[in-house]
Parts: C-alpha cells; sequence; structure tokens
C-alpha cells in the first residue's frame, strides 16, 4: 500500500544541466529569480533538462511508484501568463559496475502539460505520477538519476517564455 512519504525534495541549487540542452541556473549560471526564490529557467522552444543524482530511502515502499509534484512559475521578464508548458520527468536506477550518468537506458519518460496561472509569477505545483516498471525498476536504497526537463520544442508546449522550475517534491504512491 502506498504510503504517500516525501522520498525526495529536489531543489534547484542541486541540479546539473543535461549535456542535451540548456536550462538557466545552477552550474551554468546564478538563479533566475521569480520573487524572492529562485529556480532553474526553462527557455520557450527548447528541450532541455536538469539532472539529479540522489539514494532512495531504504524505507521507500514504491508498492505503485512516485508522484513528482513540480513547483514553477513563469519568468515575469518574459512572460505569457495561461499558456501550457509541457514537462517531463525519467527515472533511471544508477547500478554500480553497469550504468554510466546519463538518461540512455533509464525508464520511460513520463510528460504532463502543465497550464501557467494566468496572473504572471504567481506558482503553479503540477503533478506527474510515475509506475515503478517505469522507473527503470527502482527500488528502496537505490541510487538513481532524475531527469526533468521541458519539452520546448512539443507542440502542447505554447508558452513563449522562459519557466522556472523551483522544486520537485517526490512523494511514494
Amino acid at each position: 500500500m502506498a504510503t504517500t512519504n516525501t522520498l525526495l525534495t529536489l531543489v534547484p541549487q542541486g541540479a546539473h544541466a543535461e549535456a542535451a540542452g540548456k536550462p538557466v541556473g545552477p552550474p551554468i549560471n546564478s538563479l533566475t529569480r521569480v520573487g524572492l526564490a529562485g529556480g532553474i529557467g526553462f527557455p520557450a522552444k527548447v528541450a532541455s533538462g536538469a539532472v539529479w543524482l540522489a539514494r532512495l530511502p531504504a524505507t521507500a515502499g514504491l508498492s505503485t511508484g512516485a508522484t513528482f509534484a513540480l513547483m514553477v512559475a513563469e519568468d515575469v521578464r518574459n512572460a505569457d501568463p495561461g499558456k501550457v508548458a509541457r514537462f517531463a520527468v525519467t527515472v533511471k536506477k544508477l547500478a554500480t559496475g553497469t550504468d554510466v550518468i546519463d538518461a540512455d537506458g533509464g525508464g520511460t519518460e513520463t510528460a504532463a502539460d502543465l497550464i501557467l496561472p494566468s496572473t504572471s509569477g504567481v506558482v503553479l505545483t503540477g503533478s506527474i505520477a510515475i509506475v515503478v516498471a517505469n522507473m527503470d525498476s527502482a527500488a528502496a536504497g537505490d541510487w538513481v538519476l532524475i531527469r526533468v526537463r521541458r519539452l520546448g520544442t512539443h507542440a502542447n508546449d505554447t508558452h513563449k517564455g522562459t519557466v522556472v522550475l523551483l522544486g520537485v517534491d517526490v512523494r511514494d504512491t
């Protein structure tokens, strides 16, 4: 049975830009500001991602999978309120002596369309649920690579500005 316990909290400062894209933020540049906070700025019309390396808790149930709650807001300097930004999450189990640190061979990428609020700079929390089979069979205590990316080249992504990822909460579901 799912516990809905928090498995991980991913903060922008712990992310690394993936080679295929160039989100604005750590470790490339400073954080993109939204009000009193900052995060990783994902530009429009680009498929770009950020990755984290983390170890799942030894107590993770993962009976069904995990839900990734992404907190985003648009960069008010290039706003396009009320439009869609398409985000996706990929999980790759990092098996010792086997895996390299890239998304190849990882689980199935799972995407969702996030409709930004009609007021610029207002936060939105959107969820992406991933079943264990699509998480590269990651289990309690495993090291994983987590990639979050904006699929700005996808037809559903209509937001013409930068969307800022402020944090990710990962829960057992």
